[in-house]
């Protein structure tokens, strides 16, 4: 607890009342990140079943960002859930590891958007000429 106090802040602060009601806006930010959880495990469903009939890159790109929301998405829950009045009776490494798990799940969020937006640009800029039907049927 003292790792808390080095500001002095918490001298005139009762921790021992915590605050026993739920406010509207962390019902609010629950609800909206279990609806962001659902969609996205809807989509990984949806593009897991697509990808085996179907091994292109780009499914596997779109699985690999709705994965990493997904994680976003449950550390944001935990983080909602460890925060407020629950804060002071985290140990430092446990606070650090709470922060740390949703920056890096925000990390791998964005770089996996970096990675679709240089493949849509490769795609774009040297697109894969297909080969013509005649050359693909076997001379009998």
């Amino acid at each position: 607890m003292q790792h808390y106090n080095h500001t002095g802040r918490l001298q005139n602060r009762s921790l021992l009342g915590h605050q026993s009601h739920v406010s509207v806006t962390t019902v609010v930010s629950l609800l909206v990140s279990s609806l962001i959880i659902l969609e996205n495990l809807l989509v990984l469903v949806a593009v897991l079943s697509r990808l085996r009939c179907s091994h292109r890159w780009v499914y596997v790109c779109i699985a690999n960002i709705t994965l990493s929301d997904l994680l976003t998405g449950v550390a944001y829950v935990v983080n909602i859930c460890m925060s407020g009045g629950r804060t002071f009776g985290l140990t430092p490494q446990l606070w650090l590891f709470r922060e740390g798990v949703l920056f890096v799940s925000l990390a791998a969020s964005i770089f996996s958007l970096l990675l679709i937006a240089f493949e849509r640009y490769t795609t774009m800029m040297a697109p894969m000429h297909q080969k013509s039907a005649r050359q693909d049927v076997p001379a009998i």
